[in-house]
């Protein structure tokens, strides 16, 4: 409505203009309907302008097919296909001359890690100057499809090609990957599925760390393909070590049993051993590193009989490298020392367990840290009356061959957060709310003041302020009391809420640190790992307190690192603070494998010493067969197909009649202004300028 009175206005004053107008009546009437319709133009033109009317153009977008190549960099690729970077260099030129030369072609390497290919071993894969090599130590096929999906998913992918020998040894089942790309999975299979003759070191199985002058087990897991019958030696050799040698024949049928060689502890540091296996003309060797301390402490962990918690204990304790972890029955107690042992752990005792009541007199005679471990069948009087500090009213332990009706109940644990000494992993008393419960004796307890709770009693889900777990000192020996058992359970169901079994271990570490510390604390610690696999980065942390032992802030911590060669290399800890907990790191990337020592150094504090391994991963070069059968089964299922080395231009033909070969044309909708339009202000210019010269030439104004 609002147009149609706006032009019906611009006709009026125009008809106004030159036919109203006395002074424009000297113009030939031809001239004025001409001027007239001229200013006509221009006001319509305006209004038009009023109204900010838009202009609509559609762009079409043509998105070129996208072709990506995913090859396996592994080292056992280049083992068994040595020109095969300028086969991958050939195939890229063939895929990029497809539909017309419009293809645009993505090669991605995968192994240890994803990487973007320009060459491969000095060949022309895309041009450019970055070059990858077959080098990678292991092969994480999973996260090479996934890393690819995430880079290319979203394209115009019309194919992926999957260059591999389908040998995996890392990450998830890759027949598990399930991510839909919207184009077929093409796969060449590389390297040989027929087992052949070979001989292989498959496991060095050795303790990480030793106590100086302890012997400790070196267990190795040979295996061989094709050899039956041949005799073979395996040597185990050392830096101050005597020579071991063992003869073996491989066996028709079956495997070669494990071997197991005891090895002593002869200098603090890291001990070297070399294990080298020969069958005929084959030789493998492998080397291992084992970290020789002094001050290790030795827990002894006894029971009348195998139970399930001591069990629960040695594994919690054998993941700490400064414990030397002993498993005896009570039985052989009576050929040993109790001052050998830093602390002594009784599951009970029970009664009647003489050698074991026995062996806790010498204990508390000695002053070594003890550990009580209870349950229904622990024999509370005996305790008692050696000055435990705990009454147990009611209940009477129960000879092992006169077992007696015994009153229990089931507590679970709750946090004291209250505790003096040490502090436990937050998420811990959530994860013991939902654990299975102990069995405990039931009665009337009374409790010393010497007891220190660790852990309350949990009934049901309400958290009492009745010890279950407590620290105290039992004369002149600093000790801990559980008062039930079946506490195994909260190890295996914690790791199935968690995924980990840190927050039980933290139970039992922290609770032998405490028993087995020394009066002095240190100011300055470093974290530093004793094993890293080649492909992992080597890091440090470190932490730093005052005379207070509050965390000292903006220490300067260098690090001198130095090679099996002598070779010293410098760093500089950064400080970081994650959480409440403020500490410094030092990230030293991938080093080259070998054997490394470090001494760290922080102004006004002692400096500290060490050494780590960088292991090498060699089970690239295991000598397992191609799995060509996986391949197969995971194209089929994504509507590819499997093609050998050799099939290049099959494999081109195949991909050109593919119906996602096609460009993707995207339209494109633009809006824009007309009033943003500059050469309608030219034209309104033009049009004023035209009507005035023209009236100024008639002798109008």
């Amino acid at each position: 409505m609002w147009i149609g009175i706006g032009l019906t206005l611009a006709v009026l004053f125009s008809a106004l203009l030159y036919r109203a107008d006395r002074s424009n009546r000297h113009m030939h009437p031809a001239l004025r309907v001409g001027l007239g319709l001229l200013r006509l133009g221009v006001l319509t033109l305006l209004l038009v302008l009023l109204w900010r009317p838009a202009i609509r153009t559609i762009e079409q977008l043509e998105e070129p097919p996208v072709v990506v190549v995913l090859q396996d960099l592994s080292a056992s690729i280049d083992a068994e296909h040595e020109s095969w970077a300028d086969s991958l260099g050939a195939l890229t030129r063939g895929l990029g001359a497809l539909a017309g030369g419009r293809v645009d072609v993505k090669v991605l390497g995968f192994g240890s890690e994803l990487v973007e290919l320009q060459k491969l071993d000095g060949a022309d894969v895309l041009g450019g100057a970055d070059s990858a090599a077959f080098n990678h130590v292991t092969t994480d096929l999973y996260a090479g499809l996934e890393g690819m999906r995430s880079r290319w998913g979203g394209a115009n992918l019309s194919a992926v090609i999957l260059a591999t020998d389908g040998r995996v040894n890392r990450g998830r089942d890759p027949e598990a990957w399930g991510a839909g790309l919207g184009a077929p999975l093409l796969a060449i299979a590389l390297g040989n599925p027929e087992e052949k003759e070979g001989l292989r070191i498959d496991a060095l199985l050795h303790n990480d760390v030793a106590g100086l002058g302890n012997k400790y087990p070196v267990e190795i897991l040979i295996g061989a393909n094709r050899l039956n019958g041949q005799s073979g030696t395996l040597t185990l050799s050392g830096s101050g070590l005597p020579s071991q040698r063992v003869e073996f024949t491989c066996p028709e049928a079956g495997t070669i049993p494990p071997f197991r060689l005891m090895v002593e502890g002869v200098k603090p540091g890291l001990q070297k051993i070399n294990i080298n296996v020969t069958v005929g003309e084959m030789s493998r060797t492998r080397s291992a590193y084992i970290e020789i301390i002094e001050n290790r402490k030795r827990v002894l962990l006894t029971a009348r009989a195998p139970h399930p918690d001591r069990g629960a204990v040695a594994r919690a304790l054998a993941g700490a490298e400064h414990y030397e972890i002993v498993q005896l029955g009570s039985e052989d107690l009576t050929a040993l020392n109790p001052a050998d042992f830093d602390a002594v752990f009784f599951i009970g005792p029970e009664s009647g367990d003489t050698e074991a009541a026995d062996f806790l007199k010498g204990c508390l005679e000695r002053h070594v840290a003890v550990g009580i471990l209870g349950g229904p069948a622990t024999d509370w009087n005996l305790l008692s009356s050696m000055g435990i500090g705990m009454e147990l009213q009611g209940v009477t332990g129960r000879a092992a061959d006169k077992p007696t009706d015994q009153l229990t109940f089931d507590p679970r644990g709750a946090v004291n957060p209250g505790f003096p000494h040490f502090a436990l992993p937050a998420e811990l008393d959530a994860i013991l709310a939902e654990v299975p419960p102990t069995t405990a004796p039931f009665g009337e307890i009374n409790w010393g003041l010497g007891h220190a709770p660790l852990l309350f009693q949990r009934l049901g889900h309400l958290a009492t302020e009745h010890p279950l777990l407590t620290c105290f000192h039992w004369g002149e020996s600093p000790a801990a009391l559980m008062l039930g058992e079946g506490f195994w359970r909260w190890r295996t169901v914690g790791h199935l809420q968690t995924g980990s079994h840190e927050a039980f271990d933290a139970i039992w570490r922290r609770v032998v640190g405490y028993l087995t510390s020394d009066e002095s604390v240190e100011r300055f610690r470093i974290d530093a790992p004793r094993m890293v696999a080649e492909d992992e980065p080597v890091r440090l942390k470190a932490r730093v307190y005052d005379a207070t032992f509050a965390p000292a802030l903006g220490a300067d911590i260098r690090l001198e690192l130095q090679d099996e060669d002598g070779h010293s290399f410098n760093y500089n800890f950064s400080a970081a603070s994650t959480g409440a907990s403020t500490g410094y790191l030092l990230d030293m990337g991938r080093l080259p494998r070998g054997a490394y020592t470090w001494r760290a150094e922080s102004p006004g504090h002692v400096s500290k010493t060490g050494g780590f391994q960088v292991t090498p991963i060699e089970v690239e070069a295991s000598g397992s067969p191609a799995d060509h059968a996986m391949l197969a089964r995971l194209t089929a299922a994504r509507g590819g197909a499997l093609f050998s080395p050799d099939q290049r231009v099959a494999l081109l033909a195949h991909i050109a009649a593919l119906p996602t070969l096609t460009p993707m044309i995207t339209p494109i909708e633009h809006t824009s202004d007309l009033i943003e339009k500059k050469w309608l202000l030219a034209l309104l210019l033009v049009l004023l300028t035209l009507e005035w010269s023209i009236r100024r030439y008639t002798g109008a104004y």
